[in-house]
């Protein structure tokens, strides 16, 4: 959590500075994915209840957005303000991106997403306050960004086929559907 929410050094966390050089390429992946419009996970269950799906690109998202912050608090503590911000407004387009791919969950994830990269903004501009120009580009950059999805549009499409799910497996097995047994 540290990484995440102040600037650091590859002296302070040495095996983190060598993870993140050595998952460049995954990384840059992250940065292209923020760039894109839409977002979709499909919600593949099976015989399961849409309820227990797991949804493993939110999970990447997520943990992708973690190592872009992470990486842009290496860069603030480097002096290398241009490289922190690109990681940190690729943080906010996932932030938006991610809760277009599902439910609920993917709306909690954009806004830990967003909340995370906001938090390593404030420590960025603590740290190293950037000069008039690199301000003007940053809000610049930050009005550009769509809205967050709403929860409520979120609950009005994948929990309501999450309710309906359940509701027709209580209707076809009775409370036996819901029995953890196996």
């Amino acid at each position: 959590p540290i990484a995440v929410s102040r600037p650091w050094s590859a002296e302070e966390f040495p095996l983190l500075a060598q993870w993140l050089e050595d998952n460049q390429r995954p990384l840059a992946l992250a940065l292209a994915a923020s760039q894109r419009a839409e977002f979709y996970e499909p919600i593949v269950c099976g015989s399961d209840p849409i309820y227990t799906c797991p949804l493993p690109a939110t999970t990447a998202a997520r943990r992708a957005a973690r190592a872009l912050v992470a990486r842009a608090m290496l860069c603030v503590e480097r002096g290398d303000f241009d490289a922190a911000w690109r990681d940190l407004i690729a943080s906010h387009r996932l932030a938006r991106l991610v809760p277009r791919g599902g439910g609920l969950v993917s709306a909690i994830a954009g806004s830990f997403i967003e909340k995370l990269a906001c938090r390593a903004d404030h420590a960025c501009a603590g740290r190293a306050p950037p000069n008039l120009l690199q301000t003007g580009r940053m809000l610049d950059d930050l009005r550009r960004l769509p809205p967050l999805p709403s929860f409520a549009d979120r609950l009005d499409f994948v929990e309501r086929l999450a309710y309906l799910d359940i509701v027709i497996a209580g209707a076809q097995a009775g409370p036996d559907a819901f029995d953890d047994k196996g």
